[in-house]
């Protein structure tokens, strides 16, 4: 079975939320969305 780590980044503020994703080792992120926040109640 081939194991894949990814981490995950969440930036919160009232206005938005930007997502971001890097992989296991060195690599750079990447980024992934920014948006309204729209999930929950701001």
């Amino acid at each position: 079975m081939n194991d894949n780590t990814k981490y995950v980044g969440l930036d919160v503020s009232k206005e938005k939320i930007a997502v971001a994703v890097a992989e296991e080792g060195r690599n750079e992120p990447q980024y992934m969305r920014s948006g309204a926040c729209g999930i929950a109640p701001c």
